[in-house]
């Protein structure tokens, strides 16, 4: 059943003082005001942010569909966000733009060369994750990796009851992205479902808290990730997070028999697994994280052999697509993303050549290759090319499994 948002007068006040409508106060005036704000008061609030071309929003009229462009298109061609006034989907769509312009200009940006592709009448699973992240997307912050598991397993009770302080604590921290989600919890006691992205964190590293307008680290590492298309390949890589669980975020969950029977805390699918996080380092770097340390060997023109740890070395390894099976033989090559300040490693030995790599640099690309093998001796194989943009329902693969998603 489609939602419909509750008219503007007949919105219960108590929704904007419990997460996640709470932490968007900083536009109290256009979100809680009597009258709807007008296009003008919504681009008087348009921000500069760096590496984001000038955007503004504008009437969603016959007279601009009359162009024959793709929404994604006229906003990445002459930075016009058509927008319905009086509306609520396109309002908070308007401020998630204020708040988080970088996050939202990637997601463009890579709609937008999936339509050069496929054109615009045809979805891709890339742009049908992107979508998904639009509009119901939740960037976690994760400081307790055995969160993790709990999460993996849909552990809700154990996620958001037993591990409750971990909510108010820091260990893990949800910022709201989606428009649609928002829109959602306009309505009172709605069970709220997130699509998420995990960042895990250093302790060490000081990360902005979600009621910040400025983008903090997690969040820039989630632009780069986007924009390098490490990230949102497949709408299967979005975990589902029933925000209605988070402590505080839902009216009933003060008690302990609302995780045992509300709708929203599904099950895990048999066979469902999700990838490693995004994994945020010193000095603004990241990389996906892996459950083992890989080795990583050299051979000399002498025919001598190194092997070095990668995670001893600094390094997070991530496997390039298509993904290898981790537990398996033989496999084919990963990319090395390194601390912002790396330098290759001296080799013990000075016959021995030293390791080449794909390392990313505060998140930009040096492309180079690294050959990982299960045994000493072996080819290097270099990376899969990416395969192309292909229309909905596309054979994917994952951990070496092949199978169609719907």
């Amino acid at each position: 059943m489609r939602f419909v948002a509750p008219v503007r007068s007949e919105i219960d006040p108590v929704v904007f003082t419990r997460p996640p409508l709470s932490q968007w106060l900083q536009f109290g005036n256009l979100l809680c005001g009597r009258e709807w704000p007008d296009l003008d008061a919504l681009n008087a609030c348009c921000p500069p942010a760096p590496g984001v071309g000038s955007m503004r929003f504008v009437a969603q009229s016959p007279a601009l569909l009359a162009d024959g462009l793709h929404y994604e298109q006229r906003i990445a061609g002459r930075g016009d966000i058509a927008t319905r006034e009086h509306n609520w989907h396109d309002l908070l769509n308007a401020l998630v733009w204020l708040r988080f312009a970088p996050l939202k200009s990637v997601l463009n940006a890579r709609q937008v060369a999936q339509i050069a592709i496929v054109g615009p009448k045809t979805r891709t699973r890339a742009q049908c994750a992107l979508t998904l992240f639009d509009e119901a997307g939740v960037v976690v912050l994760l400081r307790d990796a055995a969160l993790l598991s709990l999460w993996d397993a849909h552990d809700w009770h154990g996620l958001f009851w037993r591990e409750r302080s971990a909510w108010s604590d820091g260990r893990i921290e949800a910022i709201v992205f989606g428009h649609a989600l928002l829109e959602h919890a306009l309505k009172n006691r709605q069970l709220l479902v997130g699509k998420a992205l995990v960042v895990t964190v250093p302790q060490s590293i000081e990360v902005e808290h979600a009621a910040s307008a400025d983008n903090g680290a997690a969040i820039d590492a989630v632009v780069a990730g986007i924009r390098s298309e490490e990230l949102l390949l497949d709408p299967q890589e979005l975990r589902p997070l029933p925000m209605s669980g988070i402590p505080g975020w839902h009216e009933d969950n003060a008690s302990e028999s609302f995780y045992r029977s509300a709708p929203c805390f599904c099950p895990a699918r048999a066979g469902r697994d999700y990838p490693a996080p995004l994994s945020l380092r010193h000095g603004g770097t990241f990389g996906r994280v892996v459950s083992e340390p890989l080795a990583l060997h050299a051979v000399a023109p002498a025919g001598a052999v190194v092997a070095g740890d990668a995670e001893s070395a600094g390094f997070a390894a991530t496997p390039s697509p298509p993904k290898p099976d981790l537990e398996g033989e033989g496999l084919n090559c990963l990319r090395l993303v390194t601390p912002s300040a790396w330098e290759a490693p001296s080799p013990p030995n000075p016959s021995v050549a030293p390791i080449s790599v794909d390392c990313q640099l505060n998140a930009s690309p040096v492309v180079e290759e690294v050959g990982v093998r299960s045994t000493p001796g072996e080819g290097m194989a270099p990376p899969a090319p990416a395969p192309p943009a292909s229309p909905l329902p596309m054979p994917i693969k994952w951990r070496g499994a092949t199978e169609t998603r719907r």
